[in-house]
């Protein structure tokens, strides 16, 4: 197994334990923060509106971004891949 390989997958692992975390983190300071403000000023109504917003938005954020970045791992592996073959030649 090469290095690239290898460092690709402890990546993987690293985002596999991030996501959730990150989703949790987000989730309980957005809760005990900006909601609890929201719901005590503006009542139940637009609270479950910024819900619904806040949780329609964030995951899938988080989970584009990251994406994001694993698709520019992959995109510096193939390339120095292609310059270490272009190097033997």
């Amino acid at each position: 197994m090469s290095q690239a390989n290898t460092s690709i997958k402890q990546r993987i692992t690293i985002l596999g334990w991030f996501l959730p975390i990150a989703f949790s983190l987000m989730a309980v300071f957005y809760q005990l923060g900006p909601a609890r403000f929201v719901h005590d000023t503006y009542g139940h109504e637009i609270h479950y509106i910024v819900e619904i917003l806040f949780y329609a938005s964030a995951g899938p954020l988080l989970t584009f971004f990251t994406l994001r970045r694993l698709v520019r791992w992959l995109e510096e592996k193939e390339r120095a891949e292609k310059q270490a073959r272009a190097s033997e030649q």
